[in-house]
């Protein structure tokens, strides 16, 4: 059991560190950022957003040919009934200016090299140009649906640390109680084929009213049918949190008060996936 100074208490910034970004909302969110990022490099998600801004746009067209055909790893129905392989194909064509230029266009129909085609090119944009009816994109501007995952992951970790930064307002104020098992019950969820439970537990408040403090875990042995310890705001019991799901994360000092802990491997994924983001958005908009 755990003997805390009185509120208000010091939280070091390596437990702050912990609780905020140690949490499985969190490390959930940055995986799903992870395979958003995955999903979108493979997609070329950078070509469907350009894309977008050449078709919103006024084009001029010019006389080009097809300098070379090749079939890539993808394969699309776009435009089509059945699936076929996505062709990149390479052109070029002289501007307004009669400078020679050269570009890539993805389609799923096979062009043959020095055929004549159309070229679409951009007024407010000249880099921007793409054979008439291909794609400037492998997946077009459908290819933007691969950047879901990575938008869900960031609102889940979003979601994460405002749960985090409840969990450290009640380790500097929360005022600590004894809970009391009263029920355990079977929920629909499950994580690695094991059934979620919800462990109910009741407390006495600072308005000497009972309140539950709820945990839904897949491995109830770790907090057993026993009574537990739990920290809740004043004059607002309902929000409480039972001090075993910290488990790992609390270290006490001679006086009660929190002890820095180790931080370093909570920031690892965060840190490197915040990298990661950044330098797409900076190769984004290079």
């Amino acid at each position: 059991m755990l003997t805390l100074h009185p509120p208000p208490r010091p939280v070091p910034s390596s437990l702050l560190v912990r609780v905020v970004c140690g949490n499985l909302l969190h490390q959930v969110g940055w995986a799903l950022v992870a395979l958003g990022l995955a999903l979108s490099w493979g997609l070329r998600v950078d070509l469907s957003i350009a894309e977008l801004g050449l078709l919103s746009g006024s084009v001029v067209e010019h006389n080009g040919s097809v300098r070379s055909v090749e079939a890539t790893a993808m394969t699309s129905n776009q435009g089509s009934v059945e699936t076929r392989p996505v062709q990149r194909i390479g052109f070029e064509f002289s501007d307004a200016s009669g400078a020679v230029r050269q570009g890539i266009s993805y389609s799923n129909d096979a062009l043959a090299s020095g055929q004549p085609v159309t070229i679409e090119q951009s007024r407010s944009w000249p880099v921007l140009a793409r054979i008439k009816g291909a794609r400037y994109s492998p997946a077009g501007p459908l290819g933007l649906i691969a950047l879901l995952p990575a938008l869900g992951g960031l609102i889940v970790v979003a979601f994460g640390l405002w749960l985090g930064r409840r969990k450290v307002a009640l380790l500097r104020k929360g005022l600590l109680a004894t809970a009391k098992f009263v029920d355990r019950k079977e929920t629909a969820a499950s994580v690695n084929d094991e059934v979620v439970w919800a462990l109910d537990y009741v407390f006495r408040g600072d308005d000497m009213h009972e309140h539950h403090a709820i945990v839904r875990t897949h491995r109830p042995q770790q907090y057993g049918e026993t009574d537990q310890q739990v920290l809740f705001a004043p004059s607002r019991a309902s929000r409480a949190l039972l001090v075993a799901t910290l488990a790992g994360k609390l270290r006490l000092d001679s006086t009660g008060n929190f002890a820095p802990v180790g931080y370093l491997l909570t920031l690892l994924l965060p840190v490197a996936m915040v990298a990661v983001l950044v330098a797409s958005i900076a190769a984004l908009f290079a």
